[in-house]
C-alpha cells in the first residue's frame, strides 16, 4: 500500500511539473510570437517608407539628369553646334518621359507638357535657329520649378 501511495504521489508530482513546464514554455513562445509580430509590423512600415523615398529619389534623379542635358544643349546652341544640341534635347526628353512614368498624376501632366515644349525646341534647333535658346530657357525654368517643388 505504501508503494502504491508513493507511486500516486510521484505521478501527481510529475504531472504537476509537466503542466508547470508546459505553461512556462507556452508563455515564452507566445511572448516570442508577439515580439516577432511586432518586429515584422515595424519592418514592413520601414520598408514601405524606404520604397517611397527611393521612388522619390529616382524621380528627382531623372529630373536632374534631364536638366543637365538641357544645360548641355544650351551650351551647344551657344556654340552653334545644333546637331549635338538636338541629341541632348532628345536625351532630356527621354529622361522626362521616364520620370513621367514614375510621377504622380499632377507632376506627370506637367512633365508631358515639358516634353511637348522640348519637341518645339528640337524643331527650332533642327532648323539651326539660334532663337532656340529663349525657348530652352523657358523649358529649363519650368523644370527647375518642378524640381524645387518635388
Amino acid at each position: 500500500m505504501k508503494s502504491f501511495f508513493k507511486l500516486i504521489v510521484m505521478l501527481f508530482v510529475m504531472t504537476a511539473v509537466f503542466i508547470a513546464g508546459y505553461f512556462t514554455g507556452s508563455f515564452r513562445a507566445e511572448k516570442l510570437n508577439r515580439l516577432l509580430a511586432s518586429a515584422k509590423s515595424e519592418m514592413t512600415t520601414k520598408v514601405t517608407g524606404l520604397e517611397g523615398e527611393i521612388r522619390t529619389l529616382r524621380f528627382r534623379m531623372r529630373l536632374t539628369t534631364a536638366r543637365d542635358r538641357l544645360l548641355t544643349a544650351e551650351n551647344d546652341i551657344k556654340e552653334r553646334n545644333f546637331g549635338t544640341a538636338e541629341k541632348e534635347l532628345k536625351s532630356a526628353k527621354e529622361e522626362l518621359h521616364a520620370a513621367a512614368q514614375m510621377a504622380s498624376k499632377e507632376s506627370g501632366e506637367v512633365l508631358i507638357g515639358l516634353e511637348g515644349s522640348i519637341d518645339g525646341v528640337i524643331e527650332i534647333v533642327h532648323r539651326s535657329d539660334p532663337r532656340a535658346k529663349s525657348k530652352l530657357d523657358a523649358v529649363k525654368a519650368d523644370l527647375d520649378r518642378l524640381i524645387n517643388r518635388s
